[in-house]
């Protein structure tokens, strides 16, 4: 289904969900404006600023256009946008629960369901399925992708914990600092107040036995961010020639090689590979941030 194809359906289904969820879409305007700062498009790029409050007003008033209809130029890219992040909260919740829809193809209850839910014309009807086909593929790679990052994070935090032997900080102090700087991959604070600092506490000694409950992926996975970002700005001022958005040659090479840190983990060939991958996500991640703090 071609990109214009694709806003213009996503245009009418956010039309219709506004006609049949009134102004209920968020409980608040921080939810909105949170939201909002999530919103990426079809390349990954933020389609608004964190920090400018004009962006913030833009999607806002692209929510009055939906309940109004009265779209104007570069809605649907913003209407798409709006529809992946909400395909990715719900297949992030058929995951957890071991819905058997978590699935990159739609099922017959879900053509259903979008009939039922919105009024569609018979053309508008199928570019609606090849619509709601796009984006729960799209989800479901990007969760599977999500998933398979926050297992080799965990996988690799145990193992460092079986040679480096907790306690990872020298001082309670350095650990709630270091807690206090986690940051999701959305640079949301993972632990903004003091209280939930116990939460990292109470993280960090299930990496000894490897005993993981819910939620410690996205904590793992923070974890990672927060110290290749320091290496990052190591890199961009000490070796420059690898302070790139992808893993060097010279980076895979040493991965496979090195003996002293990577050698003790005792990785398969398997979880090399899953381990490069994280850190290639991670590199084009704090390179981003990096660069914009530097500017």
């Amino acid at each position: 289904m071609e990109k214009e194809r694709r806003e213009a359906m996503a245009l009418i289904i956010l039309r219709r969900m506004s006609e049949k969820y009134s102004d209920s879409w968020f409980n608040s305007k921080t939810e909105l404006i949170g939201f909002a700062k999530q919103l990426l498009d079809e390349t990954g790029k933020r389609l608004f600023s964190v920090r400018k409050n004009s962006d913030k007003k833009n999607f806002v008033d692209f929510c009055e256009r939906c309940t109004a209809g009265n779209f104007i130029e570069g809605d649907g890219e913003m209407a798409i946008a709006t529809l992946q992040l909400d395909a990715v909260g719900k297949m992030n919740g058929l995951q957890k629960k071991g819905d058997k829809r978590f699935a990159p193809h739609i099922t017959a209850d879900e053509v259903r369901e979008i009939f039922t839910d919105f009024k569609l014309t018979k053309e508008e009807r199928l570019d609606a399925v090849s619509l709601l086909e796009w984006l729960k593929k799209d989800a479901f790679e990007k969760v599977t992708r999500k998933i398979k990052r926050e297992k080799t994070a965990l996988m690799i935090a145990h193992k460092r914990n079986l040679i480096v032997k907790a306690p990872w900080y020298s001082s309670k102090r350095e650990q709630n600092s270091v807690a206090g700087q986690l940051r999701n991959e959305m640079d949301k604070l993972m632990f903004p107040e003091k209280k939930d600092k116990l939460t990292f506490a109470d993280f960090l000694e299930r990496t000894i036995t490897g005993k993981y409950i819910d939620g410690d992926g996205e904590i793992a996975v923070a974890w990672v961010i927060f110290h290749y970002r320091h290496k990052m700005v190591w890199l961009s001022k000490e070796k420059k020639e690898r302070f790139k958005p992808y893993v060097t040659i010279d980076e895979v090479e040493e991965t496979f090689t090195d003996e002293e840190e990577i050698g003790p983990l005792q990785l398969s060939q398997k979880q090399l590979l899953d381990l490069l991958s994280l850190i290639d996500w991670v590199k084009s991640l704090t390179y981003k941030k990096v660069t914009r703090s530097s500017k």
